[in-house]
């Protein structure tokens, strides 16, 4: 097994036959079987980065094998949005829930903007986008790479008059539009003579116009006509079905009234319909409403689109208090069975609540209240960060140049933080440049971590991780579909093991292309996954400053280490330093968040650095076997400050 990672704390223990890494790596080649720890929510306190939050449901898409059915869905669970993948398995034996990270979308916006300076010759600058249809599209800032403070730049890309335009790329097909949707490498090249250095930071996605909030409806004035000058109502499957909308005037969210939907559908469906009468929403982000419901373990759908063409999402146990429901509108974009996108800047469909057969109660009451789209971040201004250059990303770069001439990358101070640094000489060129295709950097961390919920049928659950070049490595978690609760599963990169070669056996992942979540099991079975918040692990290296409240840093002596009473390592010793006088709890858990041994010292323990030793037993005084386990250190200091920490160390023999 390989994996090129530039994160300085590596730990490979497999007898596996290399591990490459852009910096280093401890590699200790045992026999040791791995394992993902799984604790409950509260007990995790390491920090990670995020990559996606399973609020936006288009971006994910699913498959399996013969005898099998399956679908994905976005769903609410007490309010807050997830993705689930349901499956039902009668002669097949795997289903997936796959994400892509090939592309960037830049939807959302109408502007790159970045930071630079530099110095030596004052050469131009070139930023170029190529799309899915590999066009590129650019644009020329003349005679800036020499300006030694730092400068902004705005490039817009949407709009009357676009900064960037088509330059070359593309096939006989070539429609010289930029798909901002699919944005597959971002470049920044330096054209003219001589040499000299530019520094770029702050690569973020940026909405220069402005976008005021829309409201629906409030339901303030009791009339069927809302804002957007459309005509609320209700649909019934048939005569047998009841559904009512009426305007609410008791304990309203916020004003006068809300919307009241009663119901009573037998096995049928019905709902309220609010119309959205053509308005344009392009630069909205989101659909924002209150909801709440008359009776406990309400579900239904919310659909946005139109009469042919919508989507639906399903909001599970509605809550009988007032709850904000806020909803990212990629998920009803694109897709031959939702939203197209020249519906997108004018929907001529519906907002509708929805109830239906195997989802909703035959009868009940829900209360909506205000009812708008909204843009979250606000316009103008930035929409998300592409690039911070904080992280090891400059594995992620590549550079090229024209005949003879050079370019160097480095990582160096920048405006914020960190940037990356281009040192050029053209000599006889005329061009250099440094792009990022834009495929997922994990290189953040060590390992994954996301939340799980499962439900009926107990299968296995295999997280696969695939690179540019279709080399795939997974882990297997036996049995873990069946547990109706919530979970959060941390897995180690170095749990990982090959699944299938792609152009080789590594697995890079400073370009990761794909994730899936798969279900896999013999014999027929039914069931859900629901899947939220996956995150980039960063369980921290032994010795940082950690600033964790009042633990200021954690250094941990002989990790891994081997208690065998051989004299070598038998031991490991954890430092950590306090910022006041606290009560320290200090505990060694499992793999199942079951705890080994209480190394919790008594009394007060003294501002400054204090110690604690493990010799790798238990409570019980019996040796504990092989593997991983967390420390967890939580203090309690005397003048009201408070910290926690968590993080691995390692048992060899």
């Amino acid at each position: 097994m390989a994996i090129n990672s530039s994160f300085v704390y590596c730990f490979l223990i497999r007898p596996t036959p290399r591990v490459a890494t852009t910096q280093f790596s401890v590699i200790l080649l045992l026999s040791l079987s791995f394992f993902a720890v799984i604790l409950p929510l509260s007990t995790s306190t390491a920090y990670a980065f995020l990559i996606d939050d399973m609020e936006n449901f288009s971006a994910y898409s699913v498959s399996g094998d013969n005898g099998t059915s399956y679908s994905v869905d976005r769903v609410d669970m007490d309010g807050n949005p997830a993705i689930m993948h349901t499956f039902t398995f009668t002669t097949g034996s795997w289903s997936q829930i796959e994400r892509s990270f090939t592309s960037l979308d830049l939807t959302r916006g109408d502007s790159i903007r970045f930071k630079y300076r530099g110095g030596g010759t004052n050469n131009n600058l070139e930023i170029k986008l190529v799309d899915g249809d590999t066009e590129t599209f650019g644009y020329t800032l003349n005679s800036v790479t020499a300006s030694p403070t730092w400068q902004t730049a705005t490039v817009k890309f949407e709009g009357p008059s676009p900064d960037f335009s088509y330059w070359w790329g593309g096939d006989a097909t070539t429609d010289k539009t930029l798909d901002t949707d699919t944005i597959k490498k971002i470049e920044f090249a330096i054209s003219g003579n001589g040499s000299g250095y530019i520094i770029i930071d702050d690569l973020e996605l940026y909405q220069t116009k402005t976008f005021t909030d829309s409201t629906l409806d409030d339901f303030n004035d009791s009339n069927n006509t809302n804002n957007f000058g459309g005509t609320n109502g209700v649909y019934v499957e048939d005569a047998t079905v009841s559904c009512t909308l009426s305007y609410y005037e008791t304990s309203p969210y916020e004003g006068a009234r809300c919307a009241k939907i009663e119901y009573s559908r037998g096995s049928k469906y019905c709902g309220a319909y609010f119309p959205l009468n053509s308005t344009d929403l392009h630069l909205a982000t989101h659909l924002q409403f209150y909801i709440k419901s008359e009776y406990e373990g309400e579900s239904l759908k919310i659909e946005l689109g139109s009469a042919n063409k919508n989507h639906k999402i399903t909001y599970y146990n509605v809550p009988t208090s007032w709850t904000k429901v806020c909803i990212v509108l990629e998920n009803y974009r694109g897709g031959s069975s939702e939203i197209p996108d020249s519906g997108w800047y004018a929907m001529t469909g519906n907002f509708a609540i929805g109830f239906e057969e195997g989802i909703s109660r035959t009868s009940g009451t829900v209360y909506i209240d205000d009812v708008k789209f909204i843009r979250n971040p606000p316009a103008p201004g930035p929409v998300f960060t592409i690039d911070d250059f904080e992280g090891p990303y400059l594995v992620a770069y590549s550079t090229a140049a024209d005949n003879n001439a050079t370019i160097t990358k480095s990582q160096v101070s920048g405006y914020s933080g960190y940037g990356l640094r281009l040192d050029y000489s053209m000599n006889n060129g005329a061009w250099v440049v440094a792009y990022r295709e834009m495929y997922a950097d994990f290189n953040r961390g060590t390992g994954l971590r996301f939340r799980l919920y499962g439900g009926s049928a107990s299968k296995d659950l295999e997280v696969k991780i695939a690179d540019k070049d279709n080399t795939v490595f997974y882990k297997k978690f036996l049995s873990k579909t069946g547990y109706a609760y919530w979970q959060t599963v941390d897995l180690l990169f170095t749990e990982l093991s090959l699944f299938s070669k792609g152009d080789d056996d590594d697995l890079s992942l400073s370009l990761v292309s794909k994730i899936y979540f798969a279900v896999s099991g013999s014999g027929s079975a039914n069931g859900s996954i629901i899947i939220d918040d996956l995150e980039v692990l960063n369980l921290g290296a032994p010795g940082e400053v950690v600033n964790r409240g009042i633990i200021q840093s954690v250094l941990v002596e002989n990790n891994p280490f081997s208690p065998n009473d051989d004299g070598v390592q038998d031991y490991v010793r954890f430092n950590y330093n306090l910022l006041e006088p606290a009560n320290v709890k200090f505990e060694i858990v499992d793999s199942s968040g079951d705890r080994i041994i209480d190394l919790s010292p008594s009394g007060i323990q003294q501002a400054g650095t204090n110690s604690i030793i493990w010799n790798g037993k238990t409570a019980s005084n019996k040796r504990v076997r092989n593997g991983l386990y967390l420390f967890h250190i939580r203090a309690n200091g005397t003048n009201g400050g408070s910290g926690n920490y968590t993080n691995i160390v390692a048992v060899v023999r």
